[in-house]
């Protein structure tokens, strides 16, 4: 079998890309406002004393967080899956018998627990921080001034969170389908294409490591992970199958 590796993909895989990537970015917008509501003081029990909230707040974005990667594997496997259907029918034409489902790659529990434990700790230091600041400046501040003041850092939580906990699962069920059906001779026929939103807020990295081609379960360049390159990273891996210059024999 002669393997050709490049970007070109069907139109169905693209159209299962752009569908994926819309998901992402609809995941992102609802964590957000469920963070939001999260640290709402009128909609939630909170401290009047900045200080004593903090601590509070920074508990509700632990819990918040990890139901947050929670719903974004459970998407990410889902969008995968979707995926997985158009490249099923470039295989199926290429004469191979892949399954009908992606293996679906144990529960990550313990380090969405770690995630959710470090997310909520650096949010508790961040009010802590602008609390501080407001003091500094003979203010007294209120735990709702303080909520809009770290308004940024749960946007940041959104997307960092949501994109990693999305990216991972992935990248553990694209290497699970390759260890399960390794002997399979459409497993080489794999690839994933790294996909960074390309706008103003992409940075220099990510826009190198935009269109690189690595096998299922292999590694990008330096060792980078789709959306764990920095906090706010919005990179993903997209399935699709190399173009095949031999028709596989049945």
């Amino acid at each position: 079998m002669a393997i050709q590796a490049d970007a070109r993909t069907s139109a169905d895989e693209r159209r299962a890309h752009k569908a994926t990537l819309a998901a992402l970015l609809l995941l992102e917008r609802r964590a957000l406002v469920f963070l939001r509501h999260v640290v709402d003081p009128t909609r939630a029990r909170i401290p009047v004393d900045p200080l004593e909230a903090a601590k509070v707040l920074g508990a509700r974005i632990a819990d918040a967080t990890r139901a947050i990667r929670g719903a974004a594997r459970r998407e990410g496997m889902a969008r995968l899956q979707a995926e997985w259907l158009a490249v099923k029918r470039r295989l199926e034409a290429a004469g191979a018998k892949p399954p009908d489902r992606l293996p679906a790659p144990a529960a990550k529990a313990d380090l969405d627990a770690l995630h959710a434990q470090r997310t909520g700790n650096a949010y508790e230091a961040t009010v802590l921080r602008k609390t501080a600041d407001a003091m500094g400046m003979n203010e007294g501040p209120s735990v709702a001034h303080i909520v809009r003041q770290a308004e940024s850092t749960l946007t940041s939580i959104a997307t960092t969170e949501v994109s990693s906990a999305f990216s991972d699962e992935r990248a553990k069920a694209m290497a699970l389908t390759v260890a399960t059906y390794k002997a399979a001779e459409w497993v080489p026929m794999l690839h994933q294409v790294w996909d960074a939103t390309l706008d103003q807020r992409t940075c220099s990295r990510c826009s190198a490591l935009d269109g690189a081609i690595r096998p299922w379960g292999g590694d990008f360049p330096g060792g980078a992970v789709p959306g764990q390159v920095h906090p706010r990273c919005r990179c993903q891996a997209m399935p699709f199958v190399v173009h095949v210059a031999k028709r596989l024999v049945a």
